[in-house]
């Protein structure tokens, strides 16, 4: 495209450069406040990955706040759904697909000594015992619009399609759907 892209990165580190038109603060505001522009990823080999188009500098549809706990605990550090305009393989083996989420890890509720590493743990056990459709995961460093972020988790979005869960909708159809119970909660002993 003619430009000249300068970029920081860690030794054997991937990192994530965000460039968005909207600031950091605005996305800190509301889960649902969101911005768009590019996003560039230099895997920690130093090579740029390519979109679908072969881009490296793919265009972002949308960077917006994650998270339900982690979003109300996380200060500063927030999580990230990020949706690209091409498909991308983000993290190798993973496959391309336009939705990825960005996980600050900055919130463990075990005690105030944690070491915000249990996602990263269970998604790598899951990997490891060879469970269907254990999510991708990979480190990186994320920079959003020049500013260093801080280490976050890259994950690929966990929905149903091609690279995903690979299940279709005729597998559940209501005749072959597994067999379902309703528990009454109001119920007491009594009644």
């Amino acid at each position: 495209d003619g430009h000249e892209y300068g970029f920081i990165k860690s030794a054997n580190v991937p990192s994530v450069h965000i460039t968005s038109d909207a600031a950091v603060d605005y996305l800190h505001l509301s889960k649902e406040n969101e911005g768009s522009g590019t996003v560039s990823m230099i895997r920690a080999d130093g090579t740029a990955v390519q979109d679908s188009k072969g881009k490296t500098v793919i265009p972002l549809k949308k960077i917006k706040g994650r998270g339900n706990n982690s979003w109300n605990h996380s200060g500063e550090k927030i999580s990230y759904n990020i949706n690209l305009g091409n498909k991308a393989e983000l993290i190798d083996g993973a496959g391309k697909a336009k939705k990825w989420c960005l996980l600050s890890n900055n919130v463990d509720n075990w005690d105030s000594n944690s070491t915000d590493m249990s996602n990263y743990i269970g998604y790598t056990m899951a990997q490891r015992l060879d469970i269907d459709y254990a999510v991708g995961i990979d480190t990186v460093d994320l920079y959003i619009n020049g500013e260093y972020r801080g280490v976050y988790m890259l994950t690929d979005k966990v929905e149903v399609g091609e690279n995903r869960v690979a299940i279709n909708d005729t597998e559940y159809s209501d005749d072959t759907a597994p067999e379902r119970h309703v528990v009454d909660t109001t119920a007491t002993e009594d009644s």
